[in-house]
């Protein structure tokens, strides 16, 4: 016979070992005190295995094995400081921004000097090339014609400035000139002042143009470069000079006209006294 120790309870099947009301240990009848603390004490479980729940045993609280670890461990093993990771993505972010802004600067700096640098062969700087271009390349066929028409086209130029014909000598140049020896977006009616004041001081011009070199970029497009030496003359003086010029042309609406004048190398520029004035005096 065993009985329980807490409610009293009575067993005879001696295969109990826990109180079936409150899961208590059972003890064999008469057990001392002692004996029963003892029991207690000592067992592995707090209930039998074969003891389901039920509305008598709700006292009864099966105790699982508890793992322990140290206050460390969990900082630095189980737990990430949420504080720690928004930190790193905020440095990667700022890292990233530092970076644009240093690719940033970068392209400023080299997109500013070539913008310098346009604006200084536009004011007249010894360059060809004045703003982009796209080189078309021309099948020998092009190439002969562009060069053909480009060639008779600065013959009429030198024929009528030489004729100082102001209106047919004018109609050579477009509307508005990339550039105009050291100044650039030039309407022509300051090219026609300017052949206008040549014209009425001197009554006499002979111009010449040598070594003419003509580099088609597409058919519409051109760039002459060629030696020009002129000789004006007065009454009281004479003007001779020599230097090497360019001429970019353009066709617009089937017409080439001139978008681009200035001086590459200036040989030479004599200014004298006619001999007659020189005996008079």
């Amino acid at each position: 016979m065993k009985v329980c120790p807490k409610c009293n309870s009575s067993y005879s099947d001696e295969t109990l070992n826990f109180c079936l009301a409150d899961g208590s240990p059972l003890v064999a009848a008469g057990a001392t005190a002692g004996e029963f603390s003892n029991s207690w004490h000592d067992s592995e479980t707090l209930r039998d295995q074969r003891v389901h729940n039920t509305d008598n045993a709700h006292n009864t609280i099966p105790i699982a094995p508890v793992t322990t670890f140290s206050l460390s461990q969990a900082k630095t093993e189980t737990f990430q400081n949420p504080s720690e990771s928004s930190g790193k993505k905020l440095y990667a972010v700022l890292a990233g921004i530092v970076l644009l802004l240093l690719v940033g600067g970068i392209w400023w700096f080299y997109a500013g000097k070539n913008t310098v640098a346009v604006g200084n062969e536009r004011n007249g700087n010894n360059s060809t090339s004045q703003s982009p271009r796209v080189i078309v390349q021309l099948t020998p066929e092009q190439d002969a014609q562009v060069k053909k028409e480009i060639t008779d086209f600065i013959e009429s130029w030198r024929k009528t400035n030489e004729d100082r014909d102001i209106d047919k000598h004018i109609d050579h140049y477009a509307n508005t000139l990339e550039y105009f020896y050291k100044e650039s977006d030039i309407n022509r009616n300051k090219v026609r002042a300017s052949r206008q004041q040549a014209y009425e001081t001197f009554a006499t011009m002979t111009l010449q143009v040598d070594k003419l070199k003509i580099s088609p970029e597409s058919e519409t497009s051109a760039v002459a470069v060629f030696d020009k030496s002129w000789t004006f003359k007065n009454d009281k003086k004479t003007t001779t000079g020599s230097v090497q010029q360019e001429l970019r042309i353009s066709k617009q609406n089937g017409k080439w006209q001139i978008v681009g004048e200035k001086d590459l190398n200036v040989y030479f520029i004599n200014n004298r006294l006619n001999e007659e004035n020189t005996n008079n005096g």
